[in-house]
């Protein structure tokens, strides 16, 4: 699980015998990095001085409002625990704020009643239970989507955990009161696991192979043409000049009322598994007999079963324009299209066969999305 300031995203590996790593599920996740920790800490702050107090304090101190929220809590927010108080030091500009409206941070602290919260050396102190306040719905949610996977892959023997926010010592032992101490997983940080993905990118960048397989985010394809199954398109478009506007607004009209839509051919489907350099072919053919280009347009669907490119949750992630300048054998023109999965890309091959004239494009593989 990589854990940092704004999101939180799992995946499931497996080490092979030669120590090659396998994707067993894709990468999910969702916004509960460290920074909803940080917004939470901030409508606290609203609670205790006011919402427009605080909204004119970042208007006139924005530089010492940084240092507030994004230093001075960052820090202390990663090493609160359990065991003690969490202090958090105001700047000199936020006193002097307050003086200006006459309060003071003490006063509005103790104003709170809160036994939890206190005033001392001009630093805000937060016992465990009001921090735990913070931390707990951004833990709960990582918590349950960890559950989630863990449910959906069966078995898993450890849980490590990387990224700016998995340093957090709250963080750490709520996750091993959860996993750790009702079953049989151990969960691991390493050490600087901040820099662990930045790590794990160089190490990637020096030996790509190590990855053997992955799975995928999303379904794959490419747009094509689909007709009524019970309707020789050939012998119908005879009747036709197929370069006639007469012929195309027909094709328009079939395709609005469904007879005759882009369909959606797909190449992969979602949480497929792919080897690196893994290649998927498909054969196609020109829809009319004077065609000298054919658009290869590439989709990517959110579902694992995709008929058609208007559904919803299909995107076009790329297009690429074939030259088909051999028409003499009419629609009988081979087109073939590959995609090719190697490492963080889809490489995108067609070619005429008529012709020999070829395309290629690549699109990059997104394996790190909110979903």
């Amino acid at each position: 699980a990589e854990i940092g300031g704004g999101t939180a995203d799992v995946t499931v590996h497996q080490i092979s015998i030669d120590c090659g790593v396998k994707e067993l599920y894709h990468a999910t996740g969702g916004a509960w990095g460290g920074t909803y920790v940080d917004e939470n800490f901030v409508t606290l702050l609203r609670t205790i001085f006011g919402a427009d107090s605080i909204r004119d304090y970042r208007a006139e101190q924005p530089g010492d409002w940084v240092e507030l929220v994004s230093v001075k809590f960052e820090t202390n927010k990663r090493m609160a625990s359990p065991d003690g108080a969490t202090y958090v030091e105001f700047p000199h500009s936020f006193h002097s704020f307050m003086s200006e409206r006459g309060s003071s941070v003490k006063a509005k602290v103790a104003a709170m009643g809160n036994p939890n919260l206190k005033s001392t050396r001009g630093a805000l102190a937060m016992k465990y239970p009001e921090v735990r306040k913070l931390f707990k719905p951004v833990l709960d949610n990582i918590a349950r989507h960890l559950e989630d996977v863990i449910g959906k892959v069966g078995q898993v023997e450890y849980m490590i955990l990387v990224g700016g926010f998995a340093t957090s010592e709250l963080l750490q032992a709520y996750l091993r009161d959860r996993f750790e101490k009702r079953s049989k997983l151990r969960i691991i940080i390493p050490p600087e696991s901040s820099l662990a993905v930045v790590m794990g990118a160089v190490l990637f960048g020096h030996d790509p192979t190590e990855i053997e397989s992955r799975r995928l985010r999303y379904s794959y394809g490419i747009e094509c043409l689909g007709g009524m199954p019970d309707l020789d398109m050939s012998e119908f478009s005879r009747s036709f000049d197929p370069s006639s506007e007469s012929f195309l607004d027909l094709m328009r009209m079939m395709s609005v009322a469904g007879s005759r839509q882009l369909l959606f051919k797909t190449f992969v489907s979602k949480n497929q598994e792919v080897g690196i350099d893994e290649e998927v072919t498909h054969p196609f053919y020109p829809v009319r007999e004077d065609q000298t280009q054919a658009d290869i347009v590439v989709y990517e669907s959110d579902k694992e079963k995709t008929a058609a490119v208007n559904e919803e949750g299909v995107r076009k992630i790329a297009e690429f324009q074939l030259p088909m300048p051999d028409t003499r054998r009419g629609r009988d023109r081979e087109i073939l299209v590959s995609m090719k999965f190697g490492m963080t890309e889809i490489k995108v091959h067609s070619l005429d066969q008529s012709s020999g004239k070829k395309v290629q494009g690549s699109v990059k593989l997104d394996f790190l999305s909110l979903n």
